[in-house]
């Protein structure tokens, strides 16, 4: 009896945690995010890579991405960060932010699963990633401002 108990826990445990965690979360902290275009303010709620393993794992091998939702990876200082799509089965647009919290580079609709290395021209200390389409359906341009 006791094997079969330990067994249904196990078997419980194992349904119960995939990716995203028993509460249908990922574990990462997250917090809102706006961006200020010319016309309007848009809001989303992005998941915290602050850490050099977040960093590295960020959207990898996740199936889908909320319309409203996305990743704030947070480095401590402005470089020039390259980032690729290893693992990462999403189309994304990644866009890189300043220290000052101002879009600074946009690279739209990348192609998943692709090494190619993606690389800002404006150094940025923040890059967030949403899904591919996103920039273009809102207004989101260079210069736009960030507050998180």
């Amino acid at each position: 009896m006791k094997i079969r108990q330990i067994l249904f826990i196990v078997l419980f445990l194992l349904i119960s945690c995939d990716d995203k965690g028993p509460t249908g979360q990922t574990g990462l902290e997250t917090r809102p995010l706006s961006i200020q275009t010319v016309s309007q303010t848009l809001h989303l709620t992005v998941e915290v890579a602050d850490d050099a393993q977040k960093r590295a794992t960020g959207l990898m091998f996740r199936q889908s991405l909320d319309d409203d939702k996305g990743m704030l990876f947070i480095f401590e200082a402005e470089g020039y960060y390259s980032f690729y799509m290893k693992n990462t089965y999403i189309p994304l647009d990644i866009i890189y932010i300043s220290a000052d919290k101002m879009i600074v580079y946009i690279a739209e609709d990348t192609t998943p699963l692709s090494l190619e290395s993606i690389v800002p021209s404006e150094a940025a200390q923040y890059i967030l990633e949403v899904n591919a389409g996103y920039v273009q359906k809102n207004g989101v341009q260079l210069g736009d401002n960030v507050t998180f």
